[in-house]
């Protein structure tokens, strides 16, 4: 997948905001390989979801990005799954069928792999169930070509508030349990014992 030229960022700055394209460009520098989302990169670039959305359709079609559907609840936003859809209710709650959920895009570059990643470790925040981290797991392995090995590991719904401090302490005892056991495992099995940690929300 190739990197944008000068001429080509001269052009997307003549037609979208400077902030925008700088943001780009800076992730396309890098040479690694990226995944953009329109509403995360409109929140950096302090513009319009819309604006992003068509500044990155505008790099695919050059190709240098590949276009990503994706079906998310239209209560939660969490990504929907085939199965969620067979099943036909998000874990939210929503009813869901094919005529009732949502689509967003997303913009993959498949850049430089500038080291290799032996495991992963994805951290979920409390009261979700995290669809995120399915769709994660499967990104990623598309990204560097070959299976990543990949714990995940999920709160779930608790009974009181993640807020509180004695709670806190309880649910990291089992996250600390469940890693150790997890590491003692991977360095049998010759990986190393620091995984790539992924945390989202009260996850962290």
């Amino acid at each position: 997948m190739k990197t944008p030229v000068d001429s080509c960022w001269q052009h997307l700055h003549e037609l979208y905001p400077d902030k925008l394209v700088k943001n780009l460009r800076q992730q396309f520098d890098s040479g690694e390989s990226f995944v953009a989302a329109p509403w995360e990169l409109a929140e950096r670039a302090d513009c319009s979801k819309e604006k992003a959305l068509e500044c990155l359709k505008a790099l695919a079609e050059k190709g240098h990005l590949e276009g990503i559907t994706e079906n998310v609840c239209p209560s939660c936003s969490e990504v929907v799954t085939d199965e969620m859809v067979e099943i036909g209710h998000c874990h939210c709650g929503q009813h869901l069928d094919h005529d009732d959920v949502d689509t967003r895009m997303k913009f993959l570059f498949a850049g430089v792999r500038r080291r290799d990643i032996r495991w992963v470790v994805t951290l979920h925040g409390m009261n979700t169930h995290g669809a995120w981290q399915q769709d994660f797991a499967w990104r990623i392995s598309k990204i560097y070509k070959y299976a990543i090995p990949t714990f995940i590991y999920k709160y779930g719904w608790l009974l009181v508030s993640p807020l509180l401090i004695v709670g806190q302490g309880r649910y990291r005892s089992k996250v600390i349990t469940m890693l150790r056991l997890r590491i003692d495992e991977m360095v049998k099995a010759r990986y190393s014992p620091k995984p790539d940690v992924i945390a989202h929300s009260f996850g962290t």
